[in-house]
């Protein structure tokens, strides 16, 4: 709020008016009051607080049917752990599996899909030499696509 100070007056002058004690009007900036600024603030965060639950998350869809649509599948997945080495096992979709019997399982787990793809997730110890022989079994069993499955690098 502005600071009303007097002005100090003039010496009387000889044989003229008398001028009225003049008033000047200074303002501080450093007197700006944010209390009303603050009661706006919270009552907008009141309001969004109440208003945030009530929004809805997107537009309903009204989807058209079709008869033959299939819903969307997963990919198998093929496990090859590190005790590969030592017993010859690897997992179809959490199943262990024999390697000897991967080609016909992996047959069995595409036969039904609509893309004949799997995912190859390899232990970290396993080598490149080992995963092949678990590739080129998957191709003999009619897989026609493989996608290594990979894990972000630790950030040291």
């Amino acid at each position: 709020m502005p600071k009303l100070e007097p002005i100090p007056s003039a010496p009387a002058r000889q044989g003229g008016r008398r001028r009225s004690r003049s008033v000047r009007v200074s303002s501080s900036l450093a007197e700006i009051n944010v209390v009303p600024l603050v009661d706006v603030m919270l009552v907008l965060l009141v309001i969004f607080m109440v208003a945030a639950p009530m929004m809805q998350q997107g537009y309903e869809v009204d989807l058209p049917e079709s008869r033959q649509s299939r819903p969307i599948e997963s990919p198998v997945t093929i496990t090859v752990p590190l005790t590969f080495r030592n017993d010859g096992r690897v997992q179809i979709d959490g199943e262990f599996v024999e390697f000897r019997f991967l080609s016909e399982r992996a047959r069995q787990a595409v036969a039904s899909r609509t893309q004949k793809g799997v995912v190859l997730a390899g232990d970290g110890g396993i080598t490149l030499t080992e995963l092949m022989q678990v590739f080129d079994e998957l191709q003999a069993g009619g897989v026609t696509q493989v996608a290594i499955q990979t894990q972000p690098a630790a950030r040291r």
